[in-house]
């Protein structure tokens, strides 16, 4: 019977032969000591006895054995050889009392490349066998900070001495530290062995159903699907998952694991898609049934300047389309249950939902991936779900025009600029405005302040001694604070001379548009879809005052037309960041969106910094971890 199965094997190890000279591959086992010949590795550490993962068993230590195995570990030595016979009475071993002795093996970047043993991993990989007893010896790489392979292992390293797994492997930085959060667990401190086995069971139990439901074809590892359904339903509910729902969600969350496979997850679409000249789909056409649109927002519009500002885009909508039926959700994070107020707003009939806060981003995904049939979109930015679409403003070119008013009115070489949290997009927003600052007063400094601080110190005072600050956008109804957009602070009260406006009214008439004229399923991509429009698309603006120099108003005008038709971009030219960073040193370089919207550095007219995290508020700190640019305190 043995003589069988390696006759068996020998046919498996001959096609894996064919198959990779046929498409050009080495046929042999990888050889550990070809690979260090070109990566510099420290000092080898004995990582002790343990269970390995076959499937990371993917070569051998020297180049001794290599031809006698095929790169899938089956072997190539004819029958009735000695190597043959030692490879049968192997098979005899496992069958009757299992192997039990350790195979020696060196790991490198998480694979493993047997040392001694080599016949024993053949035999249970033919068997299909899911692990192995190993005596690991690793030897890590030298950090390269330029290598992005090498700094994902070196995360990898760090998550390993929390939990001693090493199932576990991304594709992307940053995902080990993701899913550490997650959990729940420390970052810092090794985890307890209840933690470790609860995560253990999750992937085993993730890793079977995923590929029953025949995923694992996608070009990205288990573990990168399995991040990615923890970050749509939450790690404890996953946890308790049966292998039937677990597999359900798997399914339905696919359109989410094929973005990862893009290299770049997310697209930015920076202009509305022309439309048509006459609505294709008549969705508020008589007889029909009512198109129902319903606003989720996080807060109430009496309390909160943002949900306010979004809640007059609902009227606009309202008022230029009578005919739809519009329902509004407020306060939808009261109980801590976004996704069940957004399931309510669908069971009520809305086809169409606006999220108004990056806040209700998690419940979106949650209830979009449930109900696929519904269009939701949050009000957020740089995110990679595909099925909630996220839309937000470039308001960062009406900053730059209200840094061109500051620069221009202040006498003291120094402007305020109040920030509140530092999220994507508010990094471009301050650096904007700094530009605009530089553009007509190279030698006036910008001032940083930020509102969600825990910590205020004596912000409030220098805010006081300075000429020109630039403050929030919006002011609510119950408490008109005229401290908003540019003012002057000279006087017993602030003269306001320019806000940069948000018009969520006219974002949500075009959405709508989208969707009447048969542009929404045109729209559609591998990739996330993130709808960052600006002044062009009409939902940015600013409003000047009567109190602003003519001189200076014809100027804002004149610039905002230029950006208006493209003719301007902000991020142009010659930028040095803190530090004397270099960002660009050529007089006609532009940044991308992607650069632009990611921003995490300061432009060196400005004095402050990002925040750290535990700098934060408690609220911030949510928000933050959400859509976060991070600082530190250094």
């Amino acid at each position: 019977m043995n003589y069988e199965e390696y006759e068996k094997a020998l046919r498996k190890g001959q096609r894996c032969y064919r198959h990779q000279l046929a498409k050009g591959g080495y046929p042999y086992l990888p050889v550990l000591d070809h690979i260090l010949q070109y990566t510099p590795v420290r000092r080898e550490v004995y990582l002790g006895t343990m269970d390995i993962p076959l499937d990371q068993v993917v070569g051998t230590s020297t180049e001794g054995r290599s031809h006698a195995f095929a790169a899938n570990f089956m072997p190539l030595l004819e029958k009735e050889s000695e190597f043959s016979m030692k490879w049968e009475a192997l098979c005899r071993a496992h069958l009757d009392e299992g192997i039990k002795d350790p195979v020696k093996v060196y790991e490198f970047m998480n694979r493993f490349y047997v040392q001694e043993g080599n016949k024993r991993v053949s035999v249970l990989k033919f068997y299909d066998a899911v692990s192995i007893s190993a005596s690991v010896y690793r030897l890590p790489p030298v950090y390269s900070a330029e290598d992005r392979d090498i700094r994902l292992y070196y995360e990898f390293m760090n998550f390993y001495d929390l939990t001693g797994l090493n199932v576990i492997w991304f594709s992307r930085e940053g995902s080990y530290r993701s899913l550490v959060k997650a959990t729940g667990n420390s970052e810092t401190e090794r985890w307890d062995d209840e933690a470790i086995l609860m995560l253990r069971s999750l992937y085993n139990h993730f890793q079977l159903a995923y590929k029953e439901k025949g995923f694992g074809k996608l070009s990205i590892t288990v573990s990168d699907a399995m991040l990615k359904l923890i970050q749509i339903y939450g790690y404890e509910e996953l946890c308790e998952d049966s292998a039937a729902v677990l597999k359900t969600k798997i399914a339905k969350a696919r359109e989410e694991l094929e973005v990862l496979t893009e290299e770049d997850a997310v697209e930015l679409k920076l202009d509305p898609t022309e439309k048509t000249a006459n609505p294709i789909l008549n969705i508020l056409a008589p007889g029909k049934k009512k198109y129902m649109i319903g606003f989720v927002n996080d807060k109430d519009p009496k309390t909160s300047a943002w949900t306010y500002g979004h809640d007059l885009g609902r009227a606009h909508l309202q008022n230029t389309y009578p005919d739809l039926l519009v329902n509004t959700y407020n306060e939808a994070l009261k109980d801590g249950k976004p996704e069940a107020v957004i399931q309510k707003a669908i069971d009520d009939g809305c086809d169409l939902i606006f999220t108004t806060s990056p806040r209700l981003l998690d419940g979106s995904v949650k209830a979009a991936v449930k109900n696929s049939d519904v269009r939701i979109l949050n009000c957020s930015l740089n995110t990679s779900y595909k099925s909630v679409r996220t839309y937000y403003g470039r308001m960062y070119e009406a900053k730059f025009l209200s840094g061109i008013v500051a620069g221009a009115m202040c006498q003291d070489k120094e402007v305020g600029y109040v920030a509140d949290y530092p999220l994507y997009g508010m990094i471009a927003n301050i650096n904007a405005f700094a530009l605009g600052v530089q553009m007509t007063n190279p030698k006036a400094r910008v001032k940083l302040f930020w509102s969600k601080l825990v910590d205020q110190g004596k912000q409030a005072e220098e805010m006081e001694r300075m000429s020109y600050v630039c403050g929030q956008e919006l002011t609510t109804p119950c408490s008109p604070s005229r401290e908003f957009g540019l003012y002057g602070n000279e006087g017993e009260n602030p003269d306001n001379l320019i806000a940069p406006i948000w018009r969520w009214g006219v974002y949500y008439v075009r959405i709508l548009d989208t969707i009447r004229h048969g542009l929404w399923n045109s729209e559609k991509d591998k990739k996330a879809l993130n709808y960052w429009w600006g002044l062009p698309a009409g939902v940015v603006d600013v409003l000047c005052s009567g109190s602003m120099p003519s001189g200076v108003h014809k100027l804002v005008g004149m610039l905002r037309e230029n950006i208006v038709r493209g003719d301007l971009r902000p991020f142009s030219g010659v930028l040095h960041a803190q530090g004397g960073r270099i960002i660009t040193n050529e007089e006609y370089a532009q940044i991308s969106a992607q650069d632009i919207m990611k921003m995490d550095w300061l432009l060196d007219n400005i004095d402050g910094r990002i925040p750290a995290m535990d700098e934060l508020t408690e609220e911030a700190k949510q928000l933050t971890r959400i859509q976060g640019v991070v600082g530190d305190k250094s």
